[in-house]
């Protein structure tokens, strides 16, 4: 009882946090309530995309920490975001060459496909031992492979397709409107419900493989729910806002710290911290150097980088193989 009145707790601070984010993000320095075309068509639609990418992002995070039994893996760190950025790039270049006019999803068919390559490779090198730190050195060199792909891609496409690159490799959430922040939505809903549905499921995660067995879970059908669904969301994600780095690594853990290691209550938390950071995080984006606009990547890298060498030093302290 004492946890699940705290869990309240926590979630109702932090959905009043959201609200309050929100509400200033839609209605700061408008000259008039009736501006409705700035209010609908611009502030909404970017206010909608920043809560489902934060959504998708730390869920991400956290059954891929399950998962692996890795408290350093999220889409970022593991090269499933820099695959979908890497898969948008191309799908941009590709339809730019042959000059064709193709629909809007192709983008991010594109991204959930080199999403799916990076995380299946991570996976098939690893082999029989994918919970100990070589995930996360082939997700560094996975994102070393992706970036450097970004990079010749950047360097042959022309002036209008570059600044699409530059987009896509920064994270933002400028360029979204009602249509693609209504999809974006759709599928962040749809993640969470797969997941608040589960919480056994991932909770079972922290056995074994051979106990896992024993207590009816299939750990195959489990490996490729969540491969499918993780990278078809941060797939989705990445093609309409860019790449957001270390979301799904800060938002569980600090989700953990207020209200426990049970996913019962953590796949509800974990979504609002990261809404809450990313839209802090958008405020900052917009007014620290305006009429300047920061890409959000720089905002989460400047906080995500440390807590990740933070994350290491704390492993090493206590002799956790991660």
């Amino acid at each position: 009882m004492k946890i699940l009145n705290k869990t309240s707790t926590v979630n109702f601070i932090l959905i009043s946090t959201v609200l309050v984010f929100s509400l200033f993000i839609l209605f700061y320095d408008l000259k008039d309530f009736n501006d409705h075309l700035i209010l609908l068509n611009i502030r909404l639609p970017r206010l909608i995309s920043a809560i489902s990418v934060a959504t998708i992002l730390s869920l991400s995070g956290l059954v891929l920490q399950a998962l692996f039994k890795n408290d350093l893996a999220e889409p970022s760190i593991l090269g499933i975001s820099s695959g979908g950025t890497l898969g948008a790039v191309i799908g941009i270049f590709l339809l730019s060459v042959t000059h064709l006019n193709a629909p809007y999803f192709v983008i991010p068919l594109f991204s959930i496909l080199f999403s799916f390559l990076s995380i299946y490779l991570i996976i098939k090198i690893a082999g029989k031992n994918p919970y100990s730190a070589i995930i996360i050195l082939l997700g560094v060199a996975i994102n070393s492979f992706n970036g450097a792909l970004i990079t010749l891609i950047s360097y042959l496409s022309d002036n209008s397709n570059l600044r699409n690159v530059i987009f896509w490799g920064m994270g933002s959430f400028t360029n979204t409107n009602i249509y693609t922040s209504t999809l974006l939505g759709v599928v962040a809903l749809g993640f969470w419900i797969l997941y608040i549905k589960r919480p056994k499921v991932l909770n079972a995660l922290r056995l074994n493989d051979e106990n896992l067995f024993y207590a009816g879970f299939n750990l195959k059908k489990i490996q490729t729910f969540i491969i499918i669904t993780v990278t078809v969301a941060v797939g989705i994600s990445v093609a309409f806002c860019g790449l957001v780095s270390f979301v799904g690594l800060i938002a569980p853990h600090i989700a953990r710290l207020l209200v426990g290691h049970n996913h019962k209550d953590s796949v509800t938390t974990t979504p609002l911290v990261a809404i809450a950071l990313i839209l802090f995080t958008d405020i900052l984006c917009k007014n620290l150097l305006y009429p300047i606009e920061l890409p959000t990547s720089v905002i989460t890298s400047f906080i995500g980088a440390p807590y990740f060498i933070h994350l290491i030093f704390k492993s090493r302290k206590h002799k956790i193989d991660y």
